[in-house]
């Protein structure tokens, strides 16, 4: 059976659908618990990116960094403690509705999973911003890690956003949320006729290494490289590419990328 659709949201009814409640966590334990993830944030980046975690129960940013003033013009301590619309008012317009509807959508996913089985879950937002010149460009913003509540919902989420401008062109948005657990993957896009409804797509079997590889290819990096990187022998790492092609049928490293991006795989 079709997943749900899914329709545009609009900024104040994703605001009323947000945790309320328990005033949640001290600051300094929520900043400690997601400090281990951004420490090692920059050693898969495919590009400039930035970062932030956002407190869904009094609706602000409480930390950011990274190439966060060259994307969207704010300095991260200009956005500490401050509510989301800096993000908003970065989206390019058409896409922000569908951004709430796939946030709110991976939260309810979420909340129906076997609490236990949540680290398995993986989403991603493929989106545009705009740069200082207005003009847009794609990014993928990567929930990292997440705190929730009793009930499953969000309360604390570190978000990765990542330029994908070089490897993504004229697409529509879309959320893929990988189900390790399940070796499926289930993509939502946004369709400019609002018939947006989602696919359920069963995954290949890729391991957390070959996950590893794939990263650093998308970063532009030789096998020499991507080895270097990650203390194995090149090839080692030719061995997890061909393996890579043969899971996903795809011919060429080029082809490779696009398939483990359009899957949410990187």
């Amino acid at each position: 059976m079709k997943p749900p659709f899914l329709t545009s949201l609009s900024r104040e009814k994703f605001i009323e659908s947000l945790p309320s409640g328990p005033k949640g966590l001290d600051e300094k334990t929520v900043l400690d618990y997601f400090d281990p993830v951004i420490q090692q944030i920059d050693k898969f980046a495919e590009g400039r990116f930035f970062w932030f975690i956002a407190d869904a129960i009094k609706v602000k940013t409480l930390s950011a960094g990274g190439s966060m003033k060259e994307m969207v013009g704010k300095d991260p301590l200009e956005v500490i403690g401050k509510p989301p619309d800096w993000l908003f008012e970065a989206t390019f317009p058409p896409d922000l509705g569908m951004i709430f509807s796939f946030s709110q959508y991976f939260e309810k996913y979420l909340s129906q999973v076997p609490h236990d089985d949540r680290v398995k879950i993986h989403g991603t937002i493929y989106m545009r911003l705009k740069d200082l010149k207005k003009d847009q460009y794609w990014v993928k913003a990567h929930y990292l890690d997440f705190i929730l509540n009793e009930k499953g919902r969000i309360c604390y989420l570190l978000t990765m956003v990542s330029d994908i401008s070089h490897l993504k062109k004229d697409e529509v948005p879309m959320i893929t949320i990988i189900n390790f657990d399940k070796k499926e993957n289930l993509v939502f896009k946004s369709l400019n006729d609002n018939n947006d409804q989602g696919e359920l797509i069963a995954l290949p079997n890729i391991s957390a290494r070959e996950t590893d590889v794939l990263d650093l290819l998308a970063g532009g990096n030789s096998s020499k490289q991507i080895a270097d990187m990650l203390n194995i022998s090149k090839k080692t790492v030719d061995n997890h590419r061909q393996n890579l092609l043969k899971k996903t049928g795809r011919k060429n490293t080029g082809e490779l990328i696009s398939y483990a991006l359009l899957n949410g795989f990187i």
